[in-house]
């Protein structure tokens, strides 16, 4: 009787710890929920989730948009970055093209364009690494309207997304 009550000791035991040990194996992270918004004209404040009227001191930069044919379907858009450094050495703004939002995991700091190379027009589902007053953000672009480009966005203070 005594080993039969040891024995249904040991598999109860046993069970609960296998139970234990799947439960923390089998936790996958949580997908991370992507913000939106739309940048314009009078600023972008991404630390603070703000896409239009915000102030030139806490701007982190804002959408410019050309057309050479004064066509309002024809129009080019840019982001313009006013976290540049003082020595006008990098342009803090790195395309990494049609690529997932997931796969920017972390901000290579040695790895910004220099100041005096083109900067690119945004493009429609492209992916953007920047630098922002107080911190990071990646973004891809959804859409362009008018004067606003529609992004889904993460920021960071760090340099870990």
């Amino acid at each position: 009787m005594k080993s039969i009550v040891q024995m249904v000791f040991v598999v109860f035991l046993t069970l609960f710890l296998v139970s234990c040990g799947s439960d923390s194996a089998s936790t996958s992270s949580t997908p991370v929920v992507y913000s939106q918004l739309s940048m314009s004209h009078t600023g972008v404040d991404f630390s603070e989730d703000k896409g239009e009227y915000v102030d030139w001191e806490f701007q982190d930069g804002y959408v410019g948009v050309w057309s050479e044919t004064n066509d309002a379907e024809n129009l080019t858009y840019w982001y313009i970055n006013n976290v540049n450094d003082e020595t006008a050495t990098y342009y803090y703004v790195k395309n990494f093209g049609e690529v997932s939002l997931d796969t920017i995991k972390s901000v290579d700091t040695s790895a910004w364009p220099p100041f005096d190379t083109t900067h690119e027009a945004l493009k429609l589902n492209s992916v953007y690494l920047i630098k922002v007053k107080d911190g990071y953000v990646k973004f891809k672009v959804l859409s362009f309207n008018d004067w606003e480009v529609k992004v889904e966005y993460q920021y960071t203070s760090t340099t870990s997304f």
